[in-house]
């Protein structure tokens, strides 16, 4: 199956190994960039073939860099502080930079600048992009994406609390540019990690935290009770497994055992669960833990930041409010009524339960 022949190809990459394909690799290829990885495809076994997928992915990863010195550089200049999450910062750990593929910029801003930030990103030909989410703006720029988080969570998360004033967990590097501290940036990955898996986030991001490990200063101590206060031992425990199934190597202590099913689920649903977005989203709405405030909130849009991220106009005044809610009660009737009437569905109540099985060996 093409799922064991990626395993096995991460395996002889950390393993120092390397490959020969006999099977389709038309196949392999298009479920490599499924899963984001691509590169390491030409690194284990050096198959021109597949040298331009690698220099591709070299060469978006350098465009990334330059956009994002640019951005630092204009947050400076505007005395805007900010800091760099996941894969903005995580490419730097790598043994080579093609390896972190990513689909934007993570930058944080506090909310209290994010009008002047908007305002600076449009001066700048940076396109805004209409979306759905209520912690962060998406902007265009040279064909690349920039998010711009002025929050870490959505306020119905179970670690939007903790990250309320995620400055706190950064120190000031240089100018108005500040990093996120080793430790507490390992255990928000988790966090982001955990937030995605049920609707499926792929293999990729487990090698976030061999890298961290190796590369940065981690107090596994200090991690393993943060880790315990937010119920993710289960799933910091599967990592763990699957680090050393890949590498070989036990970055920390861990209770090993089979975790075929975590592999399994990772590699069917793709990075973003492209595998099977359809379904991944409906499993994604029949477990949500609170239907009705749910429904509520995708309807009367309290948070008054996604107000404004799908409103850019009228969400800024209240008074417009009114005119907000009846443009929303079509648009949800129009596209999203199918999805909102799934919430309460009975006849799921099987394939929850089946779900939520699963979920629960996977530690979410």
């Amino acid at each position: 199956m093409t799922e064991e022949i990626m395993l096995d190809v991460l395996k002889a990459y950390y393993q120092k190994q390397k490959l020969i394909f006999d099977d389709d690799l038309k196949q392999l290829v298009t479920f490599a960039v499924s899963q984001s990885l691509t590169p390491y495809l030409y690194l284990v076994s050096e198959n021109k073939i597949f040298k331009q997928l690698y220099l591709s992915s070299y060469m978006t990863q350098q465009k990334f860099i330059f956009l994002q010195n640019e951005l630092t550089e204009l947050f400076n200049q505007n005395e805007i502080e900010h800091y760099y999450i996941k894969g903005s910062i995580l490419y730097k750990l790598y043994d080579d930079i093609a390896l972190r593929t990513r689909g934007d910029i993570d930058v944080v801003i506090e909310e209290k600048n994010l009008k002047k930030v908007k305002k600076l990103l449009v001066e700048n030909d940076y396109e805004y992009v209409c979306s759905e989410s209520s912690h962060h703006l998406k902007y265009h720029k040279n064909n690349l994406e920039v998010e711009i988080h002025f929050g870490l969570f959505d306020i119905h998360s179970d670690y939007y609390q903790k990250y309320l004033n995620s400055f706190k967990f950064t120190k000031l590097e240089a100018n108005y540019l500040y990093k996120i501290n080793d430790n507490d940036h390992y255990v928000y990955c988790l966090c982001h990690f955990a937030k995605h898996l049920s609707l499926g986030t792929g293999i990729r991001l487990i090698l976030d935290f061999y890298y961290m490990a190796k590369k940065t200063n981690i107090d596994f101590s200090y991690i393993k009770e943060e880790i315990r206060l937010l119920n993710l031992e289960v799933l910091h425990n599967n990592i763990l497994n699957a680090i050393y199934i890949i590498t070989n190597e036990k970055i920390t202590d861990f209770e090993e055992k089979n975790i075929d099913f975590f592999f399994d689920y990772l590699l069917k649903s793709g990075i973003h669960g492209i595998h099977n977005l359809k379904e991944l989203d409906e499993n994604k709405l029949i477990v949500k833990k609170n239907k009705i405030s749910y429904a509520f909130s995708r309807l009367f849009l309290p948070n008054k930041a996604k107000r404004q991220s799908l409103y850019p106009k009228l969400g800024q005044s209240i008074i417009f409010y009114p005119l907000i809610l009846i443009h929303r009660t079509f648009y949800l009737f129009t596209h999203s009524i199918k999805k909102l009437f799934q919430l309460f569905n009975p006849k799921k109540k099987a394939k929850k339960n089946e779900l939520e099985e699963l979920y629960k060996k996977i530690g979410i």
